[in-house]
């Protein structure tokens, strides 16, 4: 899944000639060692940079400004500026590092009595507790912002929390309640010309509408996303879109053009140095090799994968690898490795909550049970799955049940499921 999670800062710059000038201005700035300068001009571009990607400058240019907010006693800038450091570490996944300068700001913030400092801080700390999948801490942050912005009037904050608790919801299956507050977000977006923000809850929306099984409407949202996130140039963003487009045709059956979004998706998380966003897609790329029967490079992917979001504390991550893995040890029928896989797969998504996973695991598992002669532990199972899955209205999962009842002999549909369901209550 990519569903996208953003700071409460706001970008509105293309990148185009533009950034080269930028870029050689400060750099001159840099080598003159003139700070104020420095300062001036950071001021001025550092959203084009952070578009762009450019981390590496960023944290150059943060730091000799910091150092002289510092020399200035300016709190207000010394807290601004600790916020933006903490999003270089955070793309980078270090996230303790990040944390590190987001708590130092936040104690600054509250000092000075800067409330709106204080209702970004508190919702960019949230992202990376839901980065790391620590859902339940993510959410108490997020509010905590949101009743600050809505203290402060401040609906541009009140649209991002707004969509970052939605994202959270939805990895814990509540889509009808995501749904509705993200169109509310979209239209206080909108309203305020946010086109980073708009961008954003587009891509999330149509994540939505995909993991219900509406293709159509979820390509129309993903693409209005993907083609305002490259004109404002955020390539984080476009990243991400290009990912959640990857899914729709490897949900389709069409692999090979899946990878080749995946592709153009690999090479700029890597040129940004997004180490999640660079985990998440080569996980994704895992899937669609074993979906296309080389189960040799689906391995390779997984493995990096895996590496980078074990390294990161991606536990999300980590357990959609490890499911893949356990995926392909059980086409190649070895199942007692596929079945320890699963079980470390498992314990992570019930750890975080995440619905759709315990779906893909508890499925795979049904099947190893299925193919040791235990058909009664199989079916049970499956019956987990079931009720899951009609409870979010997972679609994926309600397809996949509705193929495999008819190899098991059961009712078409779903009907054969419910049936078994309520069989299961009253024994």
């Amino acid at each position: 899944m990519g569903f996208t999670l953003y700071s409460s800062y706001t970008v509105q710059f293309t990148v185009s000639e533009e950034h080269t000038e930028a870029l050689n201005e400060g750099v001159h700035h840099l080598e003159q060692i003139d700070y104020l300068k420095i300062v001036y001009w950071f001021t001025q571009y550092q959203e084009i940079f952070q578009l762009a990607g450019q981390w590496k400058y960023i944290e150059q240019i943060l730091l000799s400004s910091l150092s002289i907010s510092r020399k200035t006693n300016n709190k207000h800038d010394e807290s601004a500026i600790l916020n933006n450091l903490a999003q270089v570490f955070k793309i980078r996944g270090e996230y303790q590092k990040s944390l590190d300068y987001l708590h130092e700001s936040l104690i600054i913030a509250k000092e000075i009595g800067d409330d709106a400092g204080e209702c970004i801080t508190l919702n960019n700390i949230a992202q990376i507790f839901s980065a790391k999948s620590d859902y339940d801490i993510a959410i108490n942050y997020l509010k905590l912002s949101l009743n600050i912005a809505e203290k402060l009037n401040d609906d541009l904050s009140k649209s991002r929390a707004i969509n970052n608790i939605s994202a959270i919801n939805l990895i814990r299956g509540k889509h009808g309640a995501s749904l509705e507050n993200l169109q509310k977000s979209l239209s206080i977006a909108k309203k305020n010309n946010d086109k980073a923000g708009t961008g954003t809850i587009l891509n999330n929306i149509g994540e939505i509408y995909r993991l219900q099984g509406d293709y159509t409407t979820a390509a129309n949202y993903l693409n209005e996303s993907l083609t305002i996130r490259q004109a404002i140039g955020d390539k984080s963003g476009e990243g991400t879109t290009l990912n959640n487009i990857s899914i729709i045709h490897y949900d389709t059956g069409n692999y090979n053009i899946a990878i080749e979004y995946l592709e153009k998706s690999l090479f700029i998380r890597k040129e940004i140095s997004d180490k999640s966003g660079e985990g998440i897609t080569l996980s994704n790329i895992s899937l669609n090799y074993h979906a296309l029967g080389d189960d040799n490079n689906a391995m390779i992917y997984a493995n990096q994968s895996l590496c980078i979001q074990q390294k990161i504390g991606d536990k999300l991550g980590e357990a959609n690898s490890i499911n893949n893995i356990a995926t392909i040890f059980l086409s190649r029928d070895e199942l007692s490795l596929a079945h320890n896989q699963l079980e470390l797969s498992l314990a992570i998504y019930e750890e975080i909550g995440d619905m759709s996973g315990l779906c893909a695991t508890l499925f795979n598992i049904g099947h190893i049970h299925r193919k040791n002669k235990k058909i009664k532990a199989a079916l049970q199972t499956w019956i987990k799955v079931y009720r899951i899955a009609k409870q979010i209205n997972l679609a994926q999962a309600l397809h996949s049940l509705e193929s495999l009842a008819s190899q098991l002999g059961l009712p078409g549909g779903l009907q054969g499921w419910e049936m078994l369901a309520q069989q299961m209550n009253t024994e």
